[in-house]
């Protein structure tokens, strides 16, 4: 008996070395499993086998720390593959896109982020640095003239538009009251800084020179703009050649009073500039 085994292994092991019998043996064995599946129960009793086989091979820390660096690894090379990569982000793309369409399902959405940003904000450290960076952010922003004269233009129009309705315009002008009441109170209880605080600017005094009507200002009363934004509002290279004369050579920031400013980037010649003209004459040495 022992030995009718042995001359089985042997002749099964014979006919795999051969390659069209094992092709052969390939072909019955899909056949067989392919008709196995046709019957539903079947089909059904292997599913539920194969699930519980992944479940309990899952409650092994070991086999499934394994698993999960072999799906990271695969996904990993996977992601190498720029076309694949591509494909993949459009797909995840058209799944969000499908998910938002349902009204119901992004409200729980937008809910869910809310509740998870507010739980993150009573983390008084983590708002901290969280405010930290977006004003780090802003004021890298703001120190490019282009982005900070469009970021301007686009809270002009904001607000114009906010006060062609009337409603939001009777808000505004009672939020200012309301501020302006409260700033004179703060001025009157804390009298001695405000007074420090004037004393301070002018000690500073009007030392910045408007580079189209020579007028000397405070600071906080001239506005920093380049050739690129004033050209960009249709002032030709010639105009700002006349206008700007005291404008340095091979500096970008223009320094402009704002009467100066409104008359320039309309390409209008300033009334300021037109009257330090009639006082004084330019003499060419």
């Amino acid at each position: 008996m022992g030995d009718r085994n042995l001359c089985k292994r042997y002749s099964k092991k014979r006919k795999r070395k051969d390659i069209h019998e094992h092709r052969i043996e390939q072909e019955l064995d899909s056949d067989r499993r392919r008709f196995a599946r046709e019957d539903e129960e079947r089909r059904d009793l292997e599913q539920r086998e194969n699930t519980a086989k992944r479940r309990s091979a899952r409650e092994n820390a070991d086999r499934r720390l394994q698993e999960q660096q072999q799906n990271t690894a695969r996904r990993m090379t996977a992601r190498e593959d720029l076309e694949l990569r591509h494909e993949e982000q459009q797909q995840d793309t058209a799944r969000r896109r499908t998910v938002r369409e349902d009204l119901e399902r992004r409200l729980e959405e937008q809910q869910q982020n809310t509740a998870r940003r507010r739980t993150v904000r009573e983390n008084l450290e983590l708002r901290h640095e969280e405010q930290q960076q977006n004003t780090a952010r802003r004021r890298t922003a703001r120190e490019d003239q282009e982005r900070r004269y469009e970021e301007q233009q686009h809270d002009t129009h904001r607000r114009r538009s906010a006060r062609n309705d009337v409603h939001k315009q009777r808000v505004e002008l009672d939020t200012q009251s309301e501020r302006r009441r409260t700033n004179r109170l703060l001025q009157t209880s804390n009298w001695p800084s405000v007074l420090q605080n004037f004393q301070t600017r002018i000690k500073e005094g009007p030392t910045n020179v408007c580079v189209c009507c020579s007028g000397l200002f405070f600071l906080k009363s001239v506005i920093k703009s380049s050739y690129k934004v004033l050209t960009e509002n249709g002032c030709t290279e010639q105009f700002l050649k006349d206008t700007l004369r005291l404008q340095p050579p091979n500096t970008p920031t223009v320094i402009l009073c704002s009467t100066c400013f409104s008359s320039i980037k309309n390409s209008k010649v300033s009334q300021m500039e037109m009257h330090t003209i009639n006082q004084y004459i330019l003499i060419d040495l």
